[in-house]
């Protein structure tokens, strides 16, 4: 059975940035990367006053908060750069294929490419590739402002978990049961995240996936308290975290054991490496 890691017991949305360094360091087993990754921040205006999303103190505050939730294994994230895009088209996406040209554009090699935008379609929050940090041009994030109740540091750590080979906790259609029975194959794939149903609702006794832009937030959580009735196939309740930062909800302050684990394990084994 899936046993829940001290990390983890109670998990909750008013974690603080010292909090959660103290909450982590209940496991110390976890590899030291001694790793500082350079990001570019590329920051676009909107179209009424031309003024940037975040000003330099701003960038630096969310930059020391996501370094924060990777302290446990020593990797932490500074800002090199910060570019601003002058071009307000590029504030809110309307054809997905405009993001290529962000990249083509504005994109800088040997460094984390994070851009802060307004809208982004079909996004729910931003846009990465899984396990990038192993694939050439898979060092580009994209995050969003707008319709997005997560903050900004949250939802960076949690794309930033992506790009180290970590899937959502509700990830895929096929539902993990909350005995755990098939916690090693379905979801994430990870043993200490309680299984999480989010996105899937109870139709006559079957299960069924929901779009992202058609799932009411409020019928999962409401002020960081799981709230979602529907049960599992066996009958039992689910209670995810609702404070992990590879889920859903707006209550992001941190990562579980095993997830730092393979993350660690997934940047000594990436091949790419373009840092």
């Amino acid at each position: 059975m899936k046993q829940l890691a001290p990390l983890f017991i109670l998990l909750v949305c008013i974690c603080t940035v010292p909090a959660t360094s103290q909450l982590h360091s209940l496991d110390e087993n976890h590899p030291c990367l001694e790793k500082t990754f350079p990001v570019l921040i590329h920051l676009t205006v909107d179209s009424t006053d031309r003024q940037q999303f975040l000003g330099d103190m701003q960038v630096t505050d969310m930059m020391n908060k996501v370094s924060s939730f990777f302290e446990p294994i020593c990797m932490a994230f500074e800002a090199c750069e910060i570019n601003v895009i002058e071009n307000y088209t590029f504030h809110n996406i309307v054809d997905p294929l405009r993001l290529e040209e962000l990249k083509i554009l504005f994109g800088k090699p040997r460094r984390l490419n994070v851009y802060i935008l307004g809208d982004i379609p079909n996004a729910s929050c931003g846009v990465s590739t899984t396990y990038g940090i192993n694939e050439k041009g898979g060092e580009y994030i994209f995050l969003e402002t707008e319709d997005c109740e997560d903050e900004l540091a949250g939802q960076l750590a949690h794309h930033l978990g992506h790009y180290f080979g970590l899937q959502d906790t509700y990830h895929g259609s096929t539902l993990e049961i909350v005995n755990d029975a098939n916690c090693a194959v379905v979801a994430d794939s990870i043993c200490d995240t309680p299984s999480d149903p989010f996105g899937k609702y109870r139709d006559v006794g079957d299960y069924e996936d929901v779009q992202p832009g058609l799932i009411e937030m409020i019928e999962f959580v409401q002020d960081c308290e799981f709230i979602h009735e529907n049960l599992d196939p066996n009958g039992n309740y689910y209670q995810p975290d609702v404070g992990n930062i590879m889920s859903a909800y707006p209550c992001r302050c941190g990562f579980t054991n095993e997830q730092f684990r393979k993350m660690s394990s997934n940047y000594l084994l990436s091949s790419h490496k373009p840092y």
